[in-house]
């Protein structure tokens, strides 16, 4: 529900319709998939970014068959990404990278374009933008919105429920490690980008048999605390 919902909010905020081009940076992760995925839903035009052979493979598998631009690169992103647009423009990005991914990502938006930033490193200010751009640029944080209108969130988990019910939305793929053995290797796997989908940990079953002793639990009424 995470994911979608991170989606979902990004493409109210930008709302693209049918032959819109769209950019998705990191479109091998999971909100890049599910991002994928609401967008050919909606018949628009993806092209995604991403890293790795095994993920240009992976993407154009899924259907986005040349559409696929490096991640990795940020000059190679901007030819490939002008190449694909001949003349036209992005009416829609969702972004997750920095740096020079940034600037390049405004400078292919259409001045009615919006860009949906997910990501919390080197990211654009709103005065910067100011000086920058044109575009629409709105900062996603769901966290934030869980705890500001958390009416909102319900309904939007509602609506997200009864799309999956309805076949539409469907379930990522999964990378899964063990809590005791695989936390760090979680995370290294995270921070190379070797990823395919979501990364999951398992916390183990619990045993049978009543634990000896007692106890002591900080915290039991927050989110890890339950």
């Amino acid at each position: 529900p995470t994911t979608w919902s991170t989606v979902h909010m990004s493409l109210l905020a930008a709302r693209p319709h049918a032959g819109h081009n769209v950019l998705l940076h990191a479109g091998a992760g999971g909100v890049g998939l599910a991002a994928g995925e609401y967008v050919h839903w909606l018949c628009s035009q993806a092209m995604a970014t991403v890293g790795k052979p095994y993920k240009h493979f992976y993407l154009n598998r899924m259907g986005l068959i040349g559409r696929t631009l490096s991640s990795r690169d940020g000059s190679a992103f901007a030819v490939g990404a002008s190449k694909f647009l001949y003349c036209g423009r992005i009416r829609f990005t969702l972004n997750s990278l920095s740096a020079d991914f940034i600037a390049c990502s405004f400078a292919l938006l259409r001045e009615d374009g919006c860009l949906a930033e997910i990501g919390k490193r080197a990211v654009y200010s709103y005065e910067r933008l100011l000086a920058a751009s044109t575009a629409n640029y709105v900062a996603i944080a769901l966290d934030s919105t869980i705890d500001q209108t958390p009416v909102w969130v319900r309904r939007t988990l509602q609506v997200l429920s009864a799309r999956a019910a309805a076949s539409v939305l469907h379930g990522l793929p999964l990378q899964t490690f063990e809590m005791e053995r695989g936390i760090l290797a979680a995370f290294r796997s995270l921070q190379a980008g070797h990823n395919t989908g979501k990364v999951v940990v398992r916390i183990p079953c619990t045993s049978a048999e009543s634990a000896h002793g007692m106890h002591l639990l900080s915290g039991g009424t927050g989110g890890l605390g339950l």
